[in-house]
């Protein structure tokens, strides 16, 4: 029963290390970044309904 549960662990510690390696930096144009653009653009819009 050593090798299956070894290689479970391993098959975890390698999913972790990629959603880490994904979740890195949410700042950049990939499809799991955050969308900047868009939040920018509602907060432009909300600041310019609260002043104007």
């Amino acid at each position: 029963y050593a090798i299956p549960f070894v290689c479970f662990i391993l098959f975890v510690f390698a999913s972790v290390e990629l959603i880490a390696e994904e979740i890195e930096n949410p700042f950049g144009t990939d499809a799991n970044d955050l969308p900047l653009g868009m939040i920018c653009d509602n907060i432009k819009l909300h600041v310019g309904e609260i002043f104007y």
